[in-house]
């Protein structure tokens, strides 16, 4: 496949609002949803010296902004969260809209590290509820379930540097709540639960998944993005197995 350029259409759809001090620095990363006519965002906000929360907008059919949260919806919390909250993905599964988070405590800043993946759960939009650090207890991000169950699996796909991995769980409550050594197993393994690793110059520092994965008929599209020497960020693309998403069909 040959490469592509995107070109930006109406100028910015959402921009920093300076009335509002947790949205006046920086507004993007957002992860998306359609329900009906209308597109229900949740975006990355970011204040003073890099302090993120997260935000909600409601987009028209024709992507025009009809509704914007005055306070963010997801702040941080515990301590794994108190420099911020980051990058929202979306996923439908089963019913509810889960949320998948970076929560960064800011100990080392510049490489943007400690991170952990962070999960929280809506049914409306209007009300969120917490539900804590999910995935291995080590520098994680770029995380997220697929949107339904695989030969009825729950597969959840992540991000320790500099590749993407995935993990495998019988339903939600043991993704949520794993057995104590399902973790430290994984991680001592890593290289068996790599999903993709690096292969191209323009992803030659790291990969990381970007939204969640959609299911289309010849298999799981992933769109993914990586990093060069530069530190310059590309998008790329994968198709996973349909009742397999740990075997890659095609990049």
């Amino acid at each position: 496949m040959g490469s592509f350029r995107l070109n930006r259409v109406n100028g910015p759809l959402l921009q920093p609002s300076p009335e509002n001090q947790w949205e006046s620095g920086a507004v993007f990363n957002p992860g998306t949803v359609r329900i009906g006519d209308q597109v229900n965002m949740l975006y990355r906000a970011v204040y003073g010296d890099n302090y993120s929360s997260i935000g909600y907008a409601r987009l028209s059919p024709d992507g025009r902004i009809i509704y914007k949260s005055d306070a963010p919806v997801i702040v941080s919390e515990s301590e794994i969260e108190k420099r911020g909250c980051e990058d929202p993905r979306i996923v439908l599964f089963e019913g509810t809209y889960y949320i998948f988070y970076t929560g960064f405590d800011g100990t080392d800043a510049a490489r943007s590290i400690n991170t952990r993946v962070m999960m929280a759960e809506t049914a409306d939009f209007v009300k969120f509820r917490k539900i804590g650090m999910v995935g291995p207890d080590d520098n994680d991000k770029d995380a997220m379930i697929f949107s339904e169950k695989i030969g009825n699996k729950v597969y959840f796909i992540h991000r320790i540097v500099p590749n993407i991995q995935i993990a495998v769980f019988d339903d939600l409550q043991e993704f949520i709540h794993p057995h104590k050594n399902y973790w430290p197993d994984h991680l001592s393994n890593i290289g068996k639960h790599t999903l993709m690793g690096r292969e191209q110059s323009w992803e030659v520092m790291k990969i990381g998944a970007g939204p969640p994965p959609i299911r289309t008929d010849a298999g799981w599209l992933l769109i993914y993005h990586g990093v060069d020497e530069r530190k310059v960020y590309r998008s790329g693309a994968a198709l996973l197995k349909e009742n397999d998403p740990t075997q890659v069909i095609a990049r």
